[in-house]
């Protein structure tokens, strides 16, 4: 840059962006009294920021972004008064605390923009008061930050929806006012933490969408705190195992392990008990043998939905037991025998598309759902209308019952 362009004692605004300069900013600030925007993005200057720039007592708005600056923020920043705006995205600065620490001594600084410089350095722990954070949808990749998986203060990690990779390391003895976990649809591979019940507090870990493998560990057997556990769409397997070990925890009341334990047998250990179950999602996982008689102990059940699995057998009488039911999906399995009367004497509990190879809603006439209809009344035994009006009379609560039965 000319010498008398750096000297100027009039220049207000100095935009030179998306040129070939390079070498070192070499601004004279105690000329330029009047320089207000200061604009040199995408050229190849290189070097340090100046440490002359506040000497610019007008000096708002600063952009310089997409140069090799390196080092750190000046010391001569801190109580920079007049700075409104500041970019240094795309170039290769270092020491993000001190830098930080330095810039917030600005009393009138309203935009920071430091995106893509400071490379893989920490800042969780400049906030020790931190409880909530959330960055889910974005791009981020590589693993997560030393001192965010080991922030004491944090009660809520929302991290959904990016690409993390590796195995999920947390320390959860240092995590201890963690109180929701959200991981969801990363790329996070091996086995499920098997600390987190270390977490005294954690009551939602949500790990679905992940490359999980193995088993639900041991160590989760009493996890007091658990109240919400989804792990859908992992590659786990021994269903069996795993809910012999999470009926011990004696807070659980939603668990989802849809698109899990491909192909393994529902268990049929009748000494499960989920005192506390409120939602018990499993489908889509292709899951063979019966409804299992251990449902008839999930008293305070409201949601179940076994879908998409290829169970075989009778619709259980018990089911129509289940008081606090209110969504009941059996869909597409291999279902056979009488649908129980005793479904219809819920009081919550809605038929809102119920399926017998036809619905049962549509107007009956001709000689085919003649043949349907007799078929119907077979299963239900009774006549359609009534059952049907039973059916409808239900007070409901928009919810939905869909069967999936052989006829």
């Amino acid at each position: 840059m000319s010498f008398s362009l750096v000297n100027s004692r009039n220049i207000s605004s100095l935009v030179l962006r998306n040129n070939s300069f390079s070498a070192l900013i070499d601004l004279n600030c105690s000329a330029m009294v009047n320089l207000k925007l200061l604009d040199l993005v995408d050229n190849k200057f290189t070097g340090s920021i100046p440490n002359n720039l506040p000497a610019c007592p007008l000096l708002k708005t600063i952009d310089l972004g997409g140069n090799n600056l390196t080092g750190q923020i000046p010391e001569t920043f801190k109580n920079f008064n007049s700075l409104c705006y500041l970019s240094l995205s795309m170039c290769n600065l270092n020491n993000l605390s001190g830098s930080l620490q330095i810039l917030h001594t600005c009393p009138n600084l309203t935009t920071l923009v430091l995106s893509r410089s400071f490379d893989n350095e920490e800042i969780f722990h400049l906030f020790p008061n931190l409880s909530y954070f959330a960055a889910h949808s974005n791009n981020l990749d590589g693993r997560m930050p030393f001192s965010l998986v080991n922030s004491r203060s944090i009660s809520s990690l929302v991290l959904r929806n990016n690409s993390f990779s590796g195995f999920i390391d947390l320390n959860c003895s240092a995590m201890v006012n963690l109180k929701l976990l959200d991981l969801v649809d990363y790329k996070f591979t091996g086995s499920i933490l098997n600390n987190l019940p270390a977490c005294p507090l954690l009551k939602t870990v949500d790990l679905g969408g992940n490359n999980l493998t193995g088993q639900i560990p041991e160590t989760f057997k009493n996890f007091n705190s658990l109240c919400y556990l989804s792990l859908s769409m992992c590659n786990l397997n021994n269903l069996s195992g795993s809910l012999q070990i999470l009926h011990t925890c004696p807070n659980l009341t939603t668990l989802v392990l849809s698109r899990s334990f491909d192909s393994e047998e529902m268990s049929s250990d009748a000494k499960l008990q989920f005192k506390k179950l409120k939602t018990l999602v499993i489908p889509s996982c292709k899951l063979t043998g019966r409804i299992p008689v251990w449902l008839n102990g999930l008293t305070k059940l409201r949601i179940l939905d076994l879908s998409w699995n290829e169970l075989t057998g009778s619709i259980p009488l018990f089911l129509g037991s289940l008081q606090s039911l209110v969504y009941l999906d059996l869909s597409n399995n291999y279902l056979s025998g009488e649908i129980p009367k005793s479904l219809t004497g819920l009081p919550d509990l809605q038929f809102h598309e119920t399926f017998v190879l036809f619905s049962v809603e549509m107007e009956i006439a001709g000689d085919e759902d003649c043949r349907r209809r007799r078929s119907l009344e077979k299963k239900i035994g009774g006549d359609v209308e009534e059952w049907c009006g039973k059916v409808r009379g239900k007070s409901a609560r928009s919810l939905k019952c869909t069967w999936g039965c052989n006829v």
